[in-house]
């Protein structure tokens, strides 16, 4: 029993340890907070809006206005890998979200399915 608690007691150090990693510093973007880094793998709309989730309270994935807002200010918050990151916007038939190509600016629709990077917001 003791082992357990001990290895629990690993596994929620190391959840806080890498939840703090994505976070970071911040950037104030207008009304929202924008994590200082991305989550480290690419993954679908569903896994993505589960990874934001845990981040804690009120992070998510941003809307598409706000992504445009990233990108025109990428330089300034950093850190960008210069791909396609996911909108928290699904199309009208729910089978597809809007990316956004941070390497050339263009919106997108793919399949839910597919997998990209993301960058979490919180509403400031």
């Amino acid at each position: 029993m003791k082992k357990l608690l001990i290895i629990l007691s690993f596994l929620n150090a190391t959840l806080a340890f890498s939840q703090s990693n994505i976070i970071g510093n911040p950037f104030v973007l207008g009304k929202i907070k924008v994590a200082e880094f991305d989550c480290p793998k690419i993954m679908s709309w569903d896994e993505a809006v589960i990874e934001c989730s845990k981040l804690g309270e009120g992070w998510r994935l941003p809307t598409r206005e706000e992504l445009n807002e990233m990108y025109k200010n990428k330089s300034k918050i950093k850190n960008f890998n210069f791909i396609n990151y996911w909108s928290s916007i699904e199309t009208p038939d729910k089978k597809s979200a809007y990316i956004l190509d941070f390497g050339s600016g263009n919106p997108q629709a793919f399949s839910k399915k597919s997998t990209y990077k993301i960058r979490a917001v919180k509403n400031n």
